[in-house]
């Protein structure tokens, strides 16, 4: 965690897009602790559920020390990204042949890793794994500290924390190929599903005021330090929350859907995120990485749901859907891989009709959408399948083009594809 920390303002200044990664973990790891002690239907705690599932002798302890491990590391292999913005730094001096190669050197740096007997020997990642993901990076050093600590600790066998190295190796992959099986590998579900719930107080600085923001906001705990550019964003988990005589809090399932218990989440975000495509990044970021989940189980359902508000046209005065701004987006842009996203349209985006889409209601009072998600239903229908590296090159470039500027038509800046 300190060298996370020593590398958090690095990471900052470096990356053109850069959202709080140190506190955020402890955030994800709370969560999860949240949800693995809340009792189900049946009276059995989601801890208990993924002790049977991963055949646990020792229960639900074992699981929650695999949690933390897990949660906690889950991003320490941002270190690999600041690689990346040195690279990009050093980009500027291509005037300089030796200059511009040693910049070439760094960028192929880290594909040696990816096809690293290391890296192979995690198997699970088949051979789409890359040497710059963060969480390939993330579980190979993990697997090698625990090597060496067995070295010293006959106790210690890396395989029994294999679990926790495949939630962080598989966190962060998007590739179609990278499918998690939430009854298999319950762990690295939950820690998909944690890792994109947590998005409040996660900053998005600029560089000149992102070392000192963090540095203070580590020394002071947060209090008083409020971050600039950050999206106000707040979770609610249908949970209920009972108190013992003794004092003893337990969090307890609050609704079903038919006999199954089904976990509710409610995402709220407010103006803010109608700002350089927030909502639009938010929509698609967590439809394409929950899509990726074979919800291969019958005992729980997970429902989230994004509230987010219509955009307040200054112009007009007037709101407006973000699901037409998005449709009206994609097709500026040729971003013709969404025409997936929109189910019960017919047509494409290049000659689109009204906009209506399965997932996205309007609540009563008409000034918020509603995006809500079945993890279940949507790994049976899959949203995108097209062209996945074009998908995220696509989203990247955009939010890049869009970083300080305010719609409608700022969409038409990025590059068709």
């Amino acid at each position: 965690m300190l060298q996370a920390a020593r590398g958090e303002p690095a990471l900052h200044v470096l990356k053109n897009y850069h959202r709080d990664h140190f506190f955020h973990v402890i955030e994800v790891c709370f969560l999860g602790h949240l949800l693995l002690q809340t009792r189900l239907g049946n009276g059995r705690t989601l801890a208990q559920r993924f002790s049977e599932a991963m055949e646990f002798n020792e229960g639900s302890r074992r699981i929650m020390g695999l949690w933390y491990l897990a949660s906690l590391l889950h991003d320490v292999g941002y270190g690999v990204d600041v690689l990346k913005g040195v690279t990009k730094l050093l980009g500027f001096f291509k005037n300089s042949e030796a200059l511009r190669k040693l910049s070439t050197d760094l960028e192929n740096a880290t594909t040696p890793v990816g096809a690293s007997a290391e890296v192979r020997s995690l198997s699970f990642l088949g051979d789409s794994a890359k040497g710059d993901d963060h969480g390939v990076v993330g579980a190979i050093h993990l697997k090698g500290l625990l090597d060496t600590i067995a070295k010293d600790d006959s106790t210690v066998v890396t395989d029994d924390y294999a679990a926790a190295y495949h939630a962080i190796a598989v966190h962060n992959a998007r590739e179609h190929d990278n499918r998690v099986s939430a009854g298999n590998t319950p762990l690295s579900f939950l820690l998909i599903l944690c890792d994109q719930l947590q998005e409040w107080n996660r900053p998005r600085l600029q560089f000149p005021t992102a070392p000192a923001w963090f540095l203070a906001h580590l020394e002071n705990g947060g209090a008083g330090s409020q971050a600039p550019q950050s999206s106000p964003l707040g979770i609610r988990a249908e949970i209920d929350l009972e108190r013992s005589p003794a004092g003893v809090i337990t969090p307890t399932l609050r609704t079903t859907r038919g006999r199954t218990p089904c976990l509710r989440f409610t995402v709220e975000c407010g103006q803010p995120i109608s700002r350089n495509s927030g909502v639009f990044n938010l929509w698609l970021d967590a439809t394409c990485n929950f899509q990726r989940i074979d919800y291969d189980i019958d005992w729980i359902d997970v429902e989230i749901s994004y509230l987010t508000p219509l955009y307040l046209n200054p112009s007009s005065g007037l709101y407006e859907l973000q699901m037409h701004r998005l449709r009206d987006a994609a097709r500026e842009t040729h971003m013709t891989f969404l025409d997936e996203w929109f189910p019960g349209n017919t047509g494409t985006l290049a000659d689109p009709p009204p906009v209506r889409h399965d997932l996205v209601s309007l609540p009563p009072n008409r000034t918020m959408e509603r995006l809500t998600l079945n993890l279940r239903s949507l790994a049976a229908t899959r949203l995108i399948t097209k062209d996945i590296e074009t998908f995220w090159g696509r989203i990247a470039e955009w939010r890049r083009y869009n970083e300080d500027r305010e719609f409608p038509g700022d969409y038409g800046f990025a590059v068709p594809s």
